[in-house]
């Protein structure tokens, strides 16, 4: 047991390092080409991204870890679907929700922002579906995998938000572009990471005893989760409908700093 942790702890502690760490280091030139206005509406579309993901995934992507290792020699595949079409599922009913409330909600962030907004959109989705995959290599003590993966993603995600801000002049719709574009390629590796290894081969087959079993299993950490990111980001609202765009913007810098000083 303790021999597993201390193989590939280090590895999990160092991809989030990575993560983190760049993020912080990055907020630097973000504040350097957003002014406060414009970083509060990248704020408010990252918060938009953050409700996308708990919406989608309603934490069934981490819940399933529990009964994963029941049907893990058997069942495995058949219960991965399970869980993949479950969530497919999910994504296609917010994205259908999304849709329907883009005008009010994009023109509430920023006028004329639409595009902005379909893509945090898909984004959200995207995330999803990686977690989920990521947390299968969890799952089967695939640290380096997963090290590899997080580097890549990180990688794809500033380096392509930084053409398409600086070189393009996309602005805020580049630097969630880039973000999307890293999720994206991240999921096309890991499909092909799981074709080679045979992590996972999906089934057209939905289990409704299973997705039951999980979805009540996981129910009490969902309804945490919903409520821990409803009221977390809440004081954002607040800002932007008080005092503005400009208050989210320093509000969430201070914020990522203090996020920074916890890693160190």
């Amino acid at each position: 047991m303790f021999s597993i942790i201390l193989k590939h702890a280090p590895k999990y502690l160092t991809g989030s390092v990575i993560a983190s760490g760049t993020t912080l280091f990055m907020t630097k030139y973000y504040t350097s080409v957003f002014d406060p206005a414009e970083f509060g509406i990248l704020a408010l579309y990252l918060i938009m991204f953050k409700y996308v993901t708990s919406l989608v995934s309603l934490n069934l992507d981490s819940g399933s870890t529990r009964l994963y290792f029941d049907y893990r020699e058997t069942r495995r595949d058949e219960y991965l679907s399970t869980i993949f079409w479950f969530i497919t599922a999910i994504a296609v009913v917010v994205l259908i929700l999304g849709l329907i409330f883009m005008k009010p909600i994009s023109s509430w962030i920023s006028p004329n922002s639409e595009i902005i907004y379909i893509v945090t959109l898909i984004t959200g989705v995207g995330a999803v579906y990686v977690s989920f995959l990521t947390r299968i290599l969890y799952n089967e003590h695939k640290s380096t995998s997963v090290l590899k993966h997080t580097v890549f993603q990180t990688l794809i995600n500033h380096a392509s938000s930084v053409f398409l801000i600086s070189v393009l002049n996309l602005g805020i719709f580049g630097r969630m572009s880039g973000q999307g574009l890293g999720y994206i390629l991240n999921i096309f590796t890991l499909i092909k990471e799981f074709s080679r290894e045979n992590l996972f081969k999906i089934k057209m087959t939905f289990n409704k005893d299973m997705a039951k079993e999980t979805f009540m299993l996981t129910l009490p950490s969902m309804i945490s989760m919903l409520l821990g990111v409803a009221f977390i980001y809440v004081d954002r609202f607040f800002l932007k409908y008080y005092i503005g765009d400009s208050a989210v913007g320093i509000y969430t810098l201070g914020y990522l700093l203090g996020q920074g000083f916890q890693i160190l």
